[in-house]
């Protein structure tokens, strides 16, 4: 779900600058931080993803619960 909403900003940022900006140089430097700043978000989200099911596998254990 976060990585489709990455991936549509990514898209509509891409869209506005080669709708609006016409210098080429100015274009292809602002194209390569906003492609920059979609990999750093999906990687971002997969870290934090994997962390909390790691954490969730060390720490939920309802089959445990009931041994008391």
């Amino acid at each position: 779900m976060y990585l489709k909403a990455i991936e549509n900003v990514h898209h509509a940022k891409t869209t506005f600058l080669n709708s609006f900006v016409k210098d080429k140089d100015l274009n292809k430097s602002l194209t390569e931080l906003v492609d920059t700043e979609a990999q750093f978000g999906k990687a971002l989200v997969k870290a934090t993803t994997d962390i909390q099911l790691s954490l969730n596998g060390m720490f939920y254990k309802p089959a445990t619960w009931l041994k008391s």
